[in-house]
Protein backbone atom coordinates (compact mmCIF):
# COMPACT_ATOMS: atom_id res chain seq x y z
CA UNK A 1 0.00 0.00 0.00
CA UNK A 2 0.95 3.50 -0.50
CA UNK A 3 2.96 5.80 2.62
CA UNK A 4 -0.12 7.30 2.65
CA UNK A 5 -0.76 11.32 3.37
CA UNK A 6 -2.49 10.36 6.89
CA UNK A 7 0.93 8.87 8.04
CA UNK A 8 2.54 12.51 7.13
CA UNK A 9 -0.14 14.13 9.16
CA UNK A 10 0.38 11.81 12.34
CA UNK A 11 4.01 13.03 11.91
CA UNK A 12 3.16 16.49 11.70
CA UNK A 13 0.71 16.03 15.10
CA UNK A 14 3.34 13.95 16.96
CA UNK A 15 5.60 16.75 16.34
CA UNK A 16 3.42 19.53 17.81
CA UNK A 17 5.20 21.01 21.03
CA UNK A 18 2.45 20.56 23.47
CA UNK A 19 2.85 16.43 22.67
CA UNK A 20 6.49 16.30 22.69
CA UNK A 21 8.39 19.20 24.53
CA UNK A 22 5.69 21.01 26.87
CA UNK A 23 6.48 17.91 29.19
CA UNK A 24 10.32 19.01 29.05
CA UNK A 25 9.37 22.65 29.55
CA UNK A 26 7.49 22.15 32.57
CA UNK A 27 10.15 20.54 34.12
CA UNK A 28 12.32 22.62 33.63
CA UNK A 29 10.68 25.43 34.57
CA UNK A 30 9.69 23.53 37.66
CA UNK A 31 13.25 23.17 38.73
CA UNK A 32 12.98 19.20 37.99
CA UNK A 33 10.82 15.89 38.76
CA UNK A 34 10.67 17.08 42.14
CA UNK A 35 9.31 20.50 41.22
CA UNK A 36 12.21 22.07 43.63
CA UNK A 37 11.91 19.79 46.50
CA UNK A 38 14.29 17.66 47.83
CA UNK A 39 13.94 14.33 46.38
CA UNK A 40 13.33 12.88 50.38
CA UNK A 41 10.51 15.11 50.88
CA UNK A 42 8.94 13.99 47.36
CA UNK A 43 9.22 10.54 48.06
CA UNK A 44 7.43 11.34 51.56
CA UNK A 45 4.93 13.21 49.56
CA UNK A 46 4.01 10.18 47.15
CA UNK A 47 3.69 7.57 50.05
CA UNK A 48 1.49 9.77 51.54
CA UNK A 49 -0.42 10.40 48.48
CA UNK A 50 -0.83 6.76 48.03
CA UNK A 51 -1.46 6.06 52.17
CA UNK A 52 -3.83 8.71 52.52
CA UNK A 53 -7.42 8.92 51.18
CA UNK A 54 -7.14 13.01 50.35
CA UNK A 55 -4.68 15.86 49.98
CA UNK A 56 -5.83 17.73 53.20
CA UNK A 57 -5.18 14.43 55.04
CA UNK A 58 -1.42 14.34 52.62
CA UNK A 59 -0.88 18.06 54.09
CA UNK A 60 -1.60 17.41 57.27
CA UNK A 61 0.28 14.30 57.81
CA UNK A 62 3.51 15.58 56.01
CA UNK A 63 3.63 18.92 57.70
CA UNK A 64 3.51 17.37 61.13
CA UNK A 65 6.75 14.92 59.93
CA UNK A 66 8.21 18.22 58.00
CA UNK A 67 6.55 21.19 59.97
CA UNK A 68 8.77 23.33 57.79
CA UNK A 69 6.68 22.63 54.76
CA UNK A 70 3.18 24.39 54.93
CA UNK A 71 -0.05 22.81 54.44
CA UNK A 72 -1.04 25.27 51.63
CA UNK A 73 2.73 24.45 50.29
CA UNK A 74 1.41 20.93 49.86
CA UNK A 75 -1.88 21.54 48.21
CA UNK A 76 -0.29 23.56 45.75
CA UNK A 77 2.58 20.56 45.23
CA UNK A 78 -0.37 18.25 44.96
CA UNK A 79 -1.88 20.82 41.58
CA UNK A 80 1.38 20.86 40.19
CA UNK A 81 2.09 16.94 40.55
CA UNK A 82 -1.41 16.36 38.34
CA UNK A 83 -0.23 18.48 36.04
CA UNK A 84 2.94 16.51 35.89
CA UNK A 85 1.43 13.19 35.28
CA UNK A 86 -1.00 14.81 32.73
CA UNK A 87 2.36 16.34 30.76
CA UNK A 88 4.24 12.64 31.86
CA UNK A 89 1.68 10.51 29.92
CA UNK A 90 1.12 13.06 27.20
CA UNK A 91 4.89 12.47 26.49
CA UNK A 92 5.13 8.89 26.76
CA UNK A 93 2.51 8.61 23.99
CA UNK A 94 4.24 10.69 21.70
CA UNK A 95 7.15 8.45 21.97
CA UNK A 96 4.95 5.33 21.39
CA UNK A 97 3.94 7.25 18.62
CA UNK A 98 7.24 8.29 17.57
CA UNK A 99 8.07 4.05 17.93
CA UNK A 100 5.24 3.28 15.84
CA UNK A 101 6.10 5.90 13.28
CA UNK A 102 9.28 4.22 12.25
CA UNK A 103 7.91 0.73 12.12
CA UNK A 104 5.76 1.89 9.52
CA UNK A 105 8.06 4.01 7.39
CA UNK A 106 10.53 1.19 7.08
CA UNK A 107 7.55 -0.97 6.22
CA UNK A 108 7.05 1.33 3.43
CA UNK A 109 10.72 1.69 2.50
CA UNK A 110 9.91 -0.37 -1.30
CA UNK A 111 10.24 1.55 -4.21
CA UNK A 112 6.93 3.18 -4.78
CA UNK A 113 6.40 1.40 -7.80
CA UNK A 114 6.63 -1.90 -6.96
CA UNK A 115 3.96 -1.03 -4.35
CA UNK A 116 1.35 -0.36 -7.08
CA UNK A 117 -1.81 -2.27 -7.54
CA UNK A 118 -0.91 -3.02 -11.21
CA UNK A 119 3.12 -2.06 -12.14
CA UNK A 120 1.45 -3.06 -16.13
CA UNK A 121 -0.38 0.32 -16.00
CA UNK A 122 2.93 2.39 -15.51
CA UNK A 123 3.76 1.94 -19.12
CA UNK A 124 0.44 3.13 -20.35
CA UNK A 125 -0.40 6.27 -17.72
CA UNK A 126 3.30 6.96 -16.95
CA UNK A 127 2.38 10.69 -16.65
CA UNK A 128 -0.05 9.78 -14.07
CA UNK A 129 2.10 7.55 -12.15
CA UNK A 130 4.95 9.58 -12.51
CA UNK A 131 3.02 12.36 -10.27
CA UNK A 132 2.03 9.82 -7.55
CA UNK A 133 5.86 9.15 -7.52
CA UNK A 134 6.70 12.60 -7.08
CA UNK A 135 4.05 13.24 -4.48
CA UNK A 136 4.90 9.90 -2.47
CA UNK A 137 8.72 10.98 -2.65
CA UNK A 138 8.21 14.24 -1.34
CA UNK A 139 5.66 12.92 1.67
CA UNK A 140 8.16 10.71 2.10
CA UNK A 141 11.19 13.47 2.34
CA UNK A 142 9.07 15.59 4.31
CA UNK A 143 8.55 13.01 6.93
CA UNK A 144 12.37 12.17 7.05
CA UNK A 145 13.18 15.72 7.52
CA UNK A 146 10.78 16.06 10.65
CA UNK A 147 12.23 12.92 11.83
CA UNK A 148 15.45 14.83 12.04
CA UNK A 149 13.91 17.45 13.23
CA UNK A 150 12.49 15.70 16.34
CA UNK A 151 16.07 14.29 16.77
CA UNK A 152 17.51 17.67 17.34
CA UNK A 153 14.56 18.60 19.28
CA UNK A 154 15.12 15.41 21.64
CA UNK A 155 18.66 15.94 21.80
CA UNK A 156 17.98 19.29 22.98
CA UNK A 157 15.61 17.99 25.18
CA UNK A 158 17.95 15.09 26.49
CA UNK A 159 20.85 18.52 27.17
CA UNK A 160 18.12 20.15 29.20
CA UNK A 161 17.52 17.15 31.56
CA UNK A 162 20.89 16.50 32.01
CA UNK A 163 21.40 20.32 33.04
CA UNK A 164 18.55 20.25 35.44
CA UNK A 165 20.70 16.65 36.74
CA UNK A 166 23.56 18.49 36.84
CA UNK A 167 21.68 21.30 38.56
CA UNK A 168 19.80 19.26 41.04
CA UNK A 169 23.45 17.55 41.86
CA UNK A 170 25.03 20.55 42.47
CA UNK A 171 21.94 22.19 44.69
CA UNK A 172 22.02 19.34 46.60
CA UNK A 173 26.14 19.53 47.38
CA UNK A 174 25.34 22.98 48.23
CA UNK A 175 22.76 21.92 50.77
CA UNK A 176 24.82 19.39 52.45
CA UNK A 177 27.89 21.87 52.51
CA UNK A 178 25.34 24.06 54.47
CA UNK A 179 23.88 21.61 56.84
CA UNK A 180 27.70 20.82 57.65
CA UNK A 181 28.53 24.27 57.60
CA UNK A 182 25.58 24.82 60.16
CA UNK A 183 26.50 21.61 62.34
CA UNK A 184 30.12 23.07 62.85
CA UNK A 185 29.05 26.77 63.47
CA UNK A 186 26.76 25.24 66.39
CA UNK A 187 29.49 22.87 67.84
CA UNK A 188 31.43 26.16 68.38
CA UNK A 189 28.93 27.61 69.34
CA UNK A 190 28.03 25.28 71.92
CA UNK A 191 31.35 25.04 73.00
CA UNK A 192 31.96 28.67 73.22
CA UNK A 193 29.33 29.00 75.40
CA UNK A 194 30.50 25.90 77.71
CA UNK A 195 33.80 27.57 77.95
CA UNK A 196 32.38 30.77 79.06
CA UNK A 197 30.01 29.02 81.19
CA UNK A 198 32.82 27.26 83.03
CA UNK A 199 35.29 30.42 83.19
CA UNK A 200 31.83 32.24 85.10
CA UNK A 201 31.46 29.53 87.29
CA UNK A 202 35.31 29.76 88.31
CA UNK A 203 34.89 33.17 88.65
CA UNK A 204 32.14 32.97 91.10
CA UNK A 205 33.92 30.49 93.01
CA UNK A 206 37.19 32.75 93.48
CA UNK A 207 34.64 35.57 94.41
CA UNK A 208 33.20 33.20 97.18
CA UNK A 209 36.87 31.92 97.97
CA UNK A 210 37.90 36.03 98.16
CA UNK A 211 34.59 36.48 100.26
CA UNK A 212 34.93 33.74 103.02
CA UNK A 213 38.73 34.65 103.58
CA UNK A 214 37.78 38.53 103.73
CA UNK A 215 35.23 37.51 106.16
CA UNK A 216 37.67 34.84 108.08
CA UNK A 217 40.32 37.71 108.43
CA UNK A 218 37.41 39.62 109.96
CA UNK A 219 37.11 37.73 112.56
CA UNK A 220 40.57 37.14 113.58
CA UNK A 221 41.19 40.75 113.35
CA UNK A 222 37.98 40.81 115.94
CA UNK A 223 39.04 38.07 118.10
CA UNK A 224 42.25 39.39 118.56
CA UNK A 225 40.81 43.04 119.46
CA UNK A 226 38.78 41.30 121.93
CA UNK A 227 41.03 38.99 123.54
CA UNK A 228 43.52 42.09 123.91
CA UNK A 229 40.14 44.24 125.16
CA UNK A 230 39.56 41.61 128.00
CA UNK A 231 44.00 41.25 128.96
CA UNK A 232 43.79 45.01 129.45
CA UNK A 233 40.76 44.77 131.54
CA UNK A 234 42.12 41.84 133.68
CA UNK A 235 45.21 43.91 134.41
CA UNK A 236 43.17 47.21 135.30
CA UNK A 237 41.42 44.67 137.78
CA UNK A 238 45.12 42.79 138.87
CA UNK A 239 46.23 46.28 139.26
CA UNK A 240 43.79 47.76 141.45
CA UNK A 241 43.73 44.57 143.86
CA UNK A 242 47.27 45.18 144.37
CA UNK A 243 46.83 48.91 145.23
CA UNK A 244 43.68 47.99 147.52
CA UNK A 245 46.25 45.29 149.32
Amino acid sequence: MFLSFSLHCIVMSFMKKQDVKAFMDFVKTSNGHENGWAISDHQLFLKLRKKCKNVGDVALNLNEVLPDISVDEVKKHEIWYARYLNLKEKHHEALRRWQKMKEEIKTNESPVVDQLENPGEFKTNSSKYLKIIEKRTFERKKIKEDIESWKKEREIMEKIQMQLKEEKNRQAKLKEKKTEEMKRLKSEMVKQWKTKKLASEQEQKNTVEVQNDIEHNIKVSVANKMIKLYQMQDKIIVDKKEVTV
